[in-house]
C-alpha cells in the first residue's frame, strides 16, 4: 500500500495538471500497477524486476478515466433531507437531517460519518434551508465532526453562535462558479414567507445541459410563483420533491412547468406522514418522470458529466 501511495505521488508530479480528483486509474491500470508493486517485491537476483519501471510508463501512458465532476448524494436520514454535493474542488451540504433525541441526531450518526469515510473533513458550505427539525436537526452533529468555512440559512433566527461569523442569508446570496457548476439560490419575495416551510432556500445547480433544483419544503404559494417567473419557468433534469413529497407542494402546474427528468423523494420509511403521497406520485408518473425514495433505496447517488443521462445508483 505504502509503494502505491509514493508511486501515485510520483504520478501526479510527473503528468502535472493532467490529474486532478476527478481523474482515476481504469481498471487496467490498477492491474498494472499492482502487477509493478508485485514485480518490486521479488527478491534480489530473480529475473523480472526491471519490468516493473515500463509497467508504471504504460500506466501513465494509457488514458485515464475521467469521474463525473458533479454528484449529489442523497443521504437516507429517514424522515428529513441532507443532500451532499460534490464537484472535484467542493464540498457543500444542503440540510442536516433531524434530530431523533438528545443523543441522537443524522448529522453526527449518518453525515459526518460518510463525508469523513470520503476524506471530507471540512464543508465549503453548508446550506440549512430552513428551522424545521428534519432539515435542521442534525446542524449541530455536524459541527461536532466538521469545519464549516461558510453557512447560509433560509431563516436567520437560529444560528449556532459558532457559526455566526461565517453565516449569510441563502436568500441574498449572489450566485457563484465552481469546476464549471454554477450555484445560485432563488430570491424569495418577503411577503411569500410566511410560514417555515416558505422560508425554504431554493437552491440550483446548473451543469452543462444539467439542471437541478432543491426547493426545501417550499409549499404551494411560492411553486406558484416560480413558475410565473421566465427564468425559472423552465424544465429540469432533477428535482428534489418538495416536502418530502408532501401534498403542501408539487402543484400540477409546478410539475407540468418542471417536467423533471428524474424526481428524489427523501422520506422516512412508512413515516407517519405517508409521504410521498400517493396524489403527488401519480403527478410525476404521468410526466413521466423517474422516481426514487430514499425509504426504499437507502442513499441516492446522482452523478452527472454535464450531457446526457444522469448516473443513479441506489
Amino acid at each position: 500500500i505504502q509503494l502505491l501511495l509514493e508511486w501515485d505521488g510520483l504520478l501526479l508530479k510527473l503528468v502535472g495538471d493532467k490529474v486532478n480528483p476527478v481523474i482515476a486509474l481504469n481498471g487496467l491500470q490498477v492491474l498494472l500497477a499492482l502487477l509493478a508493486c508485485a514485480l518490486c517485491l521479488v527478491p534480489k537476483g530473480l529475473p523480472g524486476r526491471w519490468l516493473a519501471a515500463p509497467l508504471l510508463l504504460l500506466v501513465i501512458w494509457l488514458p485515464y478515466e475521467r469521474r463525473s465532476p458533479l454528484q449529489l448524494t442523497f443521504l437516507d436520514v429517514g424522515q428529513g433531507l441532507a443532500v451532499v454535493i460534490k464537484t472535484p474542488t467542493q464540498t457543500l451540504l444542503y440540510d442536516t437531517g433531524p434530530q431523533f433525541s438528545e443523543k441522537f441526531d443524522a448529522g453526527s450518526a449518518i453525515i459526518v460519518p460518510y463525508l469523513h469515510r470520503t476524506g471530507i473533513r471540512v464543508l465549503d458550505t453548508l446550506i440549512v434551508s430552513h428551522n424545521d427539525n428534519d432539515h435542521a436537526g442534525g446542524v449541530e452533529g455536524v459541527l461536532s465532526g466538521l469545519q464549516v468555512s461558510r453557512a447560509l440559512w433560509g431563516d436567520m433566527t437560529a444560528i449556532p453562535e459558532t457559526l455566526q461569523d461565517v453565516s449569510g442569508n441563502c436568500h441574498e446570496e449572489p450566485s457563484w462558479q465552481a469546476d464549471g457548476v454554477t450555484f445560485s439560490f432563488v430570491s424569495i419575495p418577503v411577503h411569500l414567507a410566511n410560514t417555515s416551510n416558505n422560508h425554504s432556500c431554493i437552491f440550483q445547480i446548473a451543469y452543462g445541459e444539467h439542471r437541478f433544483l432543491l426547493p426545501g419544503d417550499a409549499e404551494q404559494a411560492i411553486e406558484r410563483w416560480l413558475v410565473s417567473q421566465p427564468d425559472l419557468n423552465k424544465p429540469v433534469t432533477l428535482l428534489a420533491a418538495g416536502h418530502h413529497g408532501s401534498r403542501t407542494s408539487s402543484t400540477d402546474a409546478f410539475v407540468l412547468a418542471l417536467a423533471p427528468q428524474v424526481v428524489v423523494f427523501s422520506a422516512g420509511y412508512q413515516s407517519r406522514f405517508g409521504h410521498p403521497h400517493a396524489e403527488v406520485v401519480r403527478r410525476f408518473e404521468v410526466q413521466g418522470s423517474r422516481m426514487f425514495n430514499t425509504a426504499y433505496s437507502g442513499a441516492i447517488m446522482v452523478q452527472s458529466a454535464g450531457t446526457g443521462e444522469l448516473t443513479i445508483t441506489g
